[in-house]
């Protein structure tokens, strides 16, 4: 049965079950969260009974994770703290047959280094030559890596060990433990997607897009660095920005 009154506010109000709930409601409605289902309520004039309890539907199908807690790893010099990731496979293979690449990024000033890789584990090269490169540069020594449990990492170990590098690893399915190195790709791939579509350039260039990315990354000043450059903290210079051109420009010999 349906009650019906001609001189409410609202007509289509009128014809409602009397003894609606707002459990009903909040079935019929699709399961909106409590707020807004208060508001269609209230606002639509319809009379409800009860309270809404907790709807095991919307316990089993909206559940999220919690949210990861802000990291307090903090590092007072250049190289205490060196974050590192592989990217890839790319899509498509780079001119120069490349499929992968790999950062390393230092905790202290957020500069970036990066290496085009064609194979995950010729990182057993690669790092040995930056670890030689930065530290003569900076004179000082990597005293942590920070990456995840990726096979290629695990299997440097014993020369961290013979370099006294100690070595930091996400839990397992857990990227967001390795937030450094995540967002830093972030900020390559949209950067370098840019330069190769204002240059129209085929993705078959994309080794050199994000080596001229982290090159021009290294150079911009960055908000958490109280707008200081990367490269000005590690080396002790500005930036000088008279020198750059556009990617993909033209020149001439």
């Amino acid at each position: 049965m349906y009650k019906f009154n001609p001189t409410a506010p609202n007509p289509s109000a009128s014809f409602i079950c009397s003894n609606s709930s707002i459990k009903l409601w909040h079935q019929r409605l699709g399961h909106p969260a409590s707020p807004t289902l208060l508001h269609a309520l209230q606002s639509n004039h319809i009379p409800f009974s009860g309270s809404l309890d907790k709807c095991p539907d919307c316990l089993s199908n909206k559940s999220h994770k919690l949210p990861f807690s802000r990291s307090f790893i903090s590092s007072s010099y250049p190289l205490e703290i060196v974050y590192s990731d592989v990217w890839g496979p790319a899509p498509i293979n780079s001119i120069d047959d490349f499929r992968y690449y790999v950062i390393f990024v230092d905790h202290f000033s957020k500069y970036v280094w990066l290496y085009p890789l064609k194979l995950k584990s010729d990182i057993s090269i690669i790092f040995p030559v930056f670890k030689n490169l930065v530290e003569r540069q900076l004179n000082s020594q990597i005293k942590t890596l920070y990456s995840d449990n990726g096979v290629e990492f695990i299997k440097l170990r014993p020369f961290l060990q013979n370099h006294d590098i100690s070595h930091m690893t996400t839990p397992p399915h857990t990227p967001k433990y390795n937030g450094v190195s995540e967002r830093k790709h972030r900020h390559l791939i949209e950067t370098a997607h840019c330069l190769l579509h204002h240059a129209s350039l085929p993705p078959i260039f994309w080794t050199f897009a994000f080596q001229t990315t982290a090159y021009l990354i290294n150079h911009l000043p960055i908000p958490g660095l109280n707008m200081t450059t990367p490269h000005h903290i590690l080396f002790k210079t500005p930036p000088n920005y008279n020198k750059l051109k556009i990617f993909g420009c033209l020149c001439f010999p």
